[in-house]
């Protein structure tokens, strides 16, 4: 699986952020609170979700801007196919 796109409409502090990936390896660096551990814990959501029941973490990663959707996209490509994953966190999700 190569991840190559990340886009962000609001996670944290990533408001309307889009990070483009290379095939190989990538590095992210940067000083302490850029959002690196947000980038993280933002792929991990995207790709696995987000326990909604752990409204500790929940909360911790809802946009500051509250006038933004909270969740992203990813596109990414496995076995030669392209696959874009769209989520949305929301704080009362309706079951059906």
């Amino acid at each position: 699986m190569v991840i190559k796109h990340l886009y962000a409409s609001g996670f944290g502090r990533f408001r309307d952020e889009s990070i483009r990936l290379g095939p190989n390896i990538n590095i992210v660096y940067g000083k302490n609170e850029s959002g690196k551990s947000t980038l993280h814990s933002f792929l991990q959501a995207m790709l696995f979700g987000m326990d909604q029941d752990n409204q500790e973490l929940f909360q911790r990663y809802q946009p500051w801007d509250s006038q933004v959707p909270y969740g992203g996209r990813i596109h990414l490509e496995h076995q030669g196919i392209l696959y874009r994953i769209d989520r949305k966190f929301h704080p009362n999700p309706i079951v059906r």
